[in-house]
């Protein structure tokens, strides 16, 4: 029964996403970014990508990556504007 309780027990994504990014490797994934067919895929608007692959072979950091990057992006346009009104 105990087993049972823990398998139905919700996880703590939280803490296996931040563990996930403390091994995260500089320049680690940034191979599937510069893919042509990656390019392709990420002009196309609204898009959807489905990475799949067992546990461990890097999802969690490839998402990281990405986000963190389209954060940086976010955060330069918005400066980018900003100083363009204040200008």
């Amino acid at each position: 029964m105990d087993q049972l309780v823990r398998w139905l027990a919700p996880l703590h994504y939280n803490a296996k996403h931040e563990q996930s990014i403390e091994k995260h490797e500089e320049d680690t994934g940034t191979w599937l970014f510069e893919k042509d067919i990656y390019r392709d895929w990420e002009s196309l608007s609204p898009s959807s990508l489905w990475i799949h692959g067992i546990p461990g072979s890097g999802k969690t950091i490839l998402a990281y990556i990405k986000s963190t990057a389209c954060i940086t992006c976010s955060s330069l346009i918005s400066s980018q504007i900003h100083n363009n009104r204040t200008a």
